[in-house]
């Protein structure tokens, strides 16, 4: 059979791909993320398409790779932000260095807290049920992969609104020897 008449079950978007490319959900083209915000609502974006078409779980299996490099752009865009408002006579760069990176765990971590919140309200399949989703992270040995997955834990700890723990995304701590 053509594969529009299959359906899949247990499937790995490839999310970098899909990041930095772009793709479309059958509604409209989707322009590659500059944010970690926009890469963050994307990923829950890309889940819940695909579950309406797909059956079984879905996830991403290098989560913290494949966000890592939204958290650096978003380091650099804050970097520039505020030397353009304190301009370059006197700015003291160790000072701008600390405010970007604090501005920047600040935004990475609001992405992965609204990552969490999408997989557990989004509902697919008609409304019927929540996106089984599950992420692979964990031996990204890069700094900006090791700050995706302590954001996405700290954001998964922290719980919901009143903070019920969340189901989904199923968190796939990895191990890997020597790291």
């Amino acid at each position: 059979l053509p594969y529009r008449h299959m359906s899949v079950n247990c499937f790995f978007s490839p999310l970098y791909k899909m990041l930095k490319e772009g793709f479309d959900n059958g509604t409209g083209y989707v322009r590659p993320p500059k944010h970690i915000t926009t890469a963050g609502a994307l990923a829950s974006i890309i889940l819940q398409s695909m579950q309406s078409n797909f059956f079984g779980g879905e996830g991403y299996v290098h989560w913290d790779t494949d966000l890592a490099p939204y958290a650096e752009a978003e380091y650099k865009r804050q970097v520039e932000q505020i030397k353009e408002v304190y301009g370059d006579g006197y700015v003291n760069y160790e000072k701008v260095y600390e405010l970007a990176m604090k501005r920047t765990r600040d935004a990475v971590f609001q992405a992965m807290q609204a990552f969490v919140y999408n997989a557990n309200t989004q509902k697919a399949r008609s409304g019927g049920q929540n996106v089984f989703s599950s992420i692979n992270f964990g031996t990204d040995t890069s700094f900006w992969g090791r700050m995706i997955s302590e954001m996405t834990l700290k954001a998964f700890m922290e719980g919901m609104g009143n903070g019920e723990m969340p189901f989904f995304p199923v968190l796939c701590f990895r191990l890997k020897k020597g790291i």
